[in-house]
């Protein structure tokens, strides 16, 4: 190799490279054996001041907790930690059986029931959750308390530009007031700075005026607290990827009697017809159970 590209030995090659900088003394030590190097981290390791050693002031989102170790073991098994939408149930049994599980858990711990965990994080499910309730109330505006995790409300505003949704942030302790024309309170309990909220007293207005409540939540906190649904809350937003809510009649939108005079059925953008209700009573004709609307066909031939 050397002759081919024309030098005498590897120091040539080297050259433009000055000799003082060639082999510089690093000052490391001989080499130790693998506990040797082990031994010496955790006396290095030990000199460190460590996060559980001292007061916890970080907040938000970041708590002490306890983590089982069966927790770990499990997360990290393949057909989790790789895990997505089972687009393939055949193949995806152990997955949806676990998801049923968990869903049933969360309905119960929240008090709530109906559970989706599809949602990416705590941020999304909050947004999802206030989509949700301009879709049954039909309204565009949702009101969120300033007391909500900040990564939360830059989320719901990201989801709410495609819609073209009013979203209006207000202070915790002006949120029943605001409640006046909107689709959703939407508030955190226990909230980013720890403090605990009145929720009766935010969706019993929330109620008053036609809109739903949708608590922003931490499922570990309902160990001690209240569920959202013995709170009032229609719509809880959790922190571990999901959005639960509680079943109104048929179809999951609020009653026609509960909805206000200014409600209108909500029109997504991308489409030039309205949105059919997302369930409904099985017909023996599966085209009686979903009749066409105005519109339809000529959106479908386009």
């Amino acid at each position: 190799m050397l002759a081919r590209v024309g030098v005498r030995d590897v120091d040539e090659l080297l050259g433009a490279i000055p000799k003082d900088a060639r082999y510089p003394k690093l000052g490391v030590g001989a080499g130790m054996s693998e506990i040797e190097v082990q031994a010496h981290l955790e006396h290095l390791a030990a000199m460190n001041t460590t996060a559980g050693s001292g007061p916890f002031f970080i907040g938000g989102a970041i708590q002490r907790r306890y983590i089982p170790a069966a927790v770990p073991a499990l997360a990290l098994r393949g057909e989790f930690l790789t895990a997505y939408t089972p687009y393939q149930p055949e193949v995806s049994q152990g997955t949806l059986q676990a998801v049923w599980e968990y869903q049933s858990l969360m309905a119960e711990l929240l008090a709530m029931d109906v559970v989706n965990s599809s949602m990416y994080d705590g941020a999304s499910a909050t947004a999802e959750a206030a989509l949700m309730a301009v879709r049954l109330t039909g309204r565009t505006k949702v009101v969120v308390s300033t007391e909500v995790d900040f990564t939360y409300r830059r989320t719901l505003r990201t989801y709410a530009r495609g819609p073209e949704l009013e979203v209006v942030e207000t202070p915790t302790a002006q949120l029943a007031t605001a409640a006046t024309g909107s689709a959703c309170l939407v508030v955190q309990h226990p909230d980013a700075f720890g403090t605990l909220v009145d929720v009766r007293t935010i969706a019993d207005a929330a109620h008053a005026a036609g809109a739903l409540c949708v608590q922003v939540t931490e499922p570990h906190a309902c160990a001690l607290l209240e569920p959202p649904g013995a709170l009032g809350a229609d719509i809880a937003a959790a922190r571990h990827r999901h959005v639960v809510r509680r079943a109104t009649p048929r179809d999951l939108r609020l009653p026609r009697a509960a909805r206000a005079a200014d409600a209108r059925t909500y029109r997504r953008p991308d489409r030039g017809c309205e949105r059919h209700p997302r369930l409904r009573e099985h017909a023996a004709d599966a085209r009686a159970a979903h009749p066409s609307r105005e519109g339809d066909e000529q959106h479908l031939h386009e």
